[in-house]
């Protein structure tokens, strides 16, 4: 009898590696708080010793806490959410070198969303039509909206004649002619995926340009430096902005005129620090409120200078008379800025 040998060639390879989704999962057909899962298949001589995942082309770090785990050759999502939507691969390593899979696409659908959160406060007068815009997020894009009006007395369905639609964002002409027309307007949309659960709001107030500010200052520091301040006046029902306009006359030249020399803006109060100024030169600053609806009267602060000479300072009192003049107003050259005007 004759014995034959057979040799057995083993070869080495770097991993063979390919990924995709959990047969049981449709991937047209994932919505925020389903289970995902993917297989990542390896191939490998000798074995693979390490799998790492990547999500949009960085390592995913894998936590119970994130509901992102992994069971052998398997990356689990629990209660997915449109975060976690993007492109997903994993790599295979063993002693030969390391293989990427080819990447999947995930998808996950969601219903509407407010694109932002914040209430949106929408100033307008009596009459005066206004464009509200309802914009939100959703996967696939709303298939409808609906909006209500609500006040201290009653709530109100609005009817689709009033506005219009699209994929993203409804918008609807509100025109306020009596107290009772200034509330909250709510809007709601939805999806294949279902109703938006909270909804987008908008506060319509009364609104008109602000007054002017009052109270104001201009003083210098221990330092040199110069500010100005004042207290704001009501802000027409909308948020305002404070303008400061410092115009310069040089004491020296010959022509007489000024010049900007500062446009400061300030979102939160009209309080502004200038630093220091230069000598012989001749101040005049002037604020103002604005906001949706226009702006406030300017008011006209005192003018202030800090003069190098006594020729400086004749000059500064001939233009401060002038200046008298067109204003009727009476303000004293200063060398001390604490001077407050109301």
């Amino acid at each position: 009898m004759n014995t034959y040998e057979r040799d057995v060639m083993c070869v080495s390879v770097a991993p063979i590696v390919s990924l995709r989704l959990g047969n049981s999962i449709d991937p047209n057909g994932i919505k925020e708080g389903d289970d995902v899962y993917f297989d990542c298949h390896v191939k490998a001589n000798p074995p693979s010793t390490k799998l790492t995942w990547y999500h949009n082309g960085l390592t995913l770090n894998l936590n119970s806490s994130a509901r992102t785990m992994k069971s052998d050759n398997n990356l689990v999502l629990q209660r997915v959410t449109r975060n976690v939507a993007g492109r997903y691969a994993c790599r295979a390593t063993n002693s030969e070198g390391e293989s990427f899979s080819n990447e999947l696409s995930l998808r996950i659908k969601y219903a509407p969303g407010c694109r932002t959160e914040r209430v949106m406060v929408i100033g307008a007068s009596r009459g005066e039509s206004m464009d509200v815009p309802c914009e939100v997020d959703a996967d696939p894009p709303a298939k409808g909206f609906r909006w209500k009006f609500n006040n201290s007395g009653e709530t109100i369905e609005i009817g689709p004649e009033r506005y219009i639609s699209n994929g993203t964002a409804s918008v609807l002409r509100y025109t306020p002619v009596a107290d009772l027309d200034y509330g909250t307007l709510s809007c709601w949309a939805m999806n294949g995926v279902g109703h938006q659960s909270v909804p987008c709001l908008f506060q319509m107030v009364a609104a008109g340009k602000p007054q002017s500010v009052h109270n104001c200052t201009v003083r210098n520091n221990t330092d040199g430096a110069v500010d100005v301040q004042c207290e704001p006046g009501y802000d027409g029902g909308l948020q305002q902005v404070f303008v400061l306009e410092v115009f310069a006359e040089n004491l020296d030249s010959q022509v007489d005129g000024e010049a900007l020399y500062r446009n400061m803006t300030d979102r939160t109060s009209p309080r502004f620090s200038l630093g220091k100024v230069a000598l012989g030169v001749l101040y005049t600053a002037r604020m103002y409120a604005a906001n949706a609806k226009g702006k406030s009267t300017a008011v006209t602060l005192p003018r202030f200078s800090f003069p190098s000479s006594e020729n400086q300072m004749g000059k500064l009192r001939e233009n401060s008379k002038k200046y008298d003049k067109r204003l009727s107003l009476s303000i004293s050259p200063m060398k001390n800025l604490n001077t407050p005007l109301t």
